[in-house]
């Protein structure tokens, strides 16, 4: 298996430290162009983000709810990733009901960052 290269940061520590999160990004979740994303690698992903994230109860729900039940395309999570930290219950699914009942198909970032009241009106196109 190929190690993954990359540009981003100049000196050997910075890549270092990087490295797991850019694998864990290019590798685990599909974003090919890391360098689009570069706020992202200012995470670690062992201390900040994996140690947090319960994947079983958490990510693969989500992740089966936008492919099976919202008929999206995973390409939608390499353009907001922000989408696995809004809630099922309380934001994804009820907005997603909304958006099929009224007929209504936004892009995930609309749909899921929108105040209350821009949703709403959105859904009254």
């Amino acid at each position: 298996m190929s190690t993954p290269t990359t540009s981003i940061g100049s000196s050997t520590a910075a890549q270092g430290s990087s490295r797991p999160t850019f694998y864990f990004l290019q590798g685990t979740i599909g974003i090919s162009a890391v360098n689009k994303h570069t706020h992202l690698l200012t995470c670690s992903v062992e201390d900040k983000f994996l140690s947090r994230i319960d994947i079983k109860d958490n990510i693969e729900p989500k992740f089966k709810y936008l492919e099976v039940e919202m008929g999206r395309e995973l390409t939608e999570l390499v353009e907001f990733p922000q989408y696995f930290s809004f809630s099922l219950e309380k934001r994804i699914n009820p907005r997603h009901r909304q958006c099929v009942e009224r007929g209504v198909c936004l892009p995930l970032s609309t749909m899921l960052r929108s105040s209350e009241q821009r949703f709403r009106d959105k859904m009254e196109v």
